[in-house]
């Protein structure tokens, strides 16, 4: 962060609850600088929710999203080297 001192960032703290976790985070630097909460639950079946919210103060900012990730027992995992991201 210090490198890029004017690029968005959050900072925040993350709760686990069994099969949930909760990220809450303050967005820096941003247009639309809110409060940032994230829940991910991993279910029964092997599958994972996500979703977010976005807060301005106390009132809710549209433009969350919620997903549901679906476990393909087909898949095959590879692994890469990672490279810097472009221009830094």
């Amino acid at each position: 962060m210090d490198n890029f001192p004017n690029e968005p960032y959050i900072r925040g703290c993350q709760h686990r609850l069994g099969a949930r976790r909760k990220d809450y985070g303050n967005a820096y630097n941003a247009v639309f600088a809110v409060l940032l909460k994230l829940t991910f639950t991993l279910l029964p079946d092997g599958n994972m929710t996500s979703s977010s919210q976005y807060f301005k103060g106390k009132t809710n900012v549209p433009g969350g999203h919620e997903f549901r990730y679906h476990a393909d027992p087909d898949a095959k995992l590879v692994f890469t080297e990672t490279s810097k991201p472009h221009g830094r």
